[in-house]
C-alpha cells in the first residue's frame, strides 16, 4: 500500500477513478471544459443504474453520508448539491463524509459490480466538488416500493 497526499479538491475524483481502475475499467478522459466558466471537468460520471438496482440500494442500510447525498440529488434532481450540505444534513465532520462516501463506492463495487454512481459528480465554477442526480434518478428514488 501507498499512502498518498491527496488535495481535498480532488479526493471524490480520485476515489471514483480509483473504482474505475479496482473494476478493470478504463479511466475517464481528460476533463472538458477546464476554462473558467462551467464546470471544470466531470470525475468518474454516474451512469444510468437499472431500477432492480436503484430500489435495492434503496433498501440497503447505507452510511448517513451516502443516504444523505442520494436524498438531496433526488430531492432535486438536475440541481447542484455540495459536500457542505450533505455535511450539514448528517452532522459530520468534512473528513467523516469524505470517509463515508469512499466506503460507498467501495460498497457498490462489492454487492452491485457497478464502478460509478447512479448520480453525476461535477466540480463547480469555483472547483468544488457537488452531486447532480437525474429526474429519472430522483423519480425512481423517490418511488415507493
Amino acid at each position: 500500500m501507498i499512502m498518498l497526499p491527496v488535495p481535498d479538491e480532488h479526493y471524490q475524483a480520485m476515489v471514483q477513478a480509483l473504482a474505475q481502475l479496482m473494476a478493470g475499467n478504463n479511466l475517464p478522459g481528460p476533463p472538458s471544459g477546464s476554462g473558467s466558466s462551467g464546470t471544470s471537468g466531470a470525475t468518474a460520471s454516474g451512469g444510468n443504474w437499472p431500477p432492480s438496482d436503484l430500489q435495492r440500494l434503496k433498501a440497503e442500510p447505507l452510511n448517513s453520508a451516502a443516504r444523505a447525498m442520494l436524498d438531496l440529488t433526488a430531492e432535486r434532481p438536475g440541481k447542484q448539491v455540495l459536500l457542505n450540505e450533505i455535511k450539514s444534513r448528517t452532522g459530520l465532520k468534512f473528513h467523516a463524509v469524505r470517509g463515508q462516501l469512499a466506503a460507498f463506492s467501495k460498497m457498490l463495487w462489492k454487492r452491485y459490480g457497478h464502478s460509478y454512481w447512479p448520480i453525476r459528480v461535477e466540480r463547480d465554477h469555483q472547483g468544488l466538488i457537488c452531486y447532480i442526480g437525474t429526474q429519472e434518478f430522483a423519480n425512481e428514488w423517490n418511488r415507493k416500493p
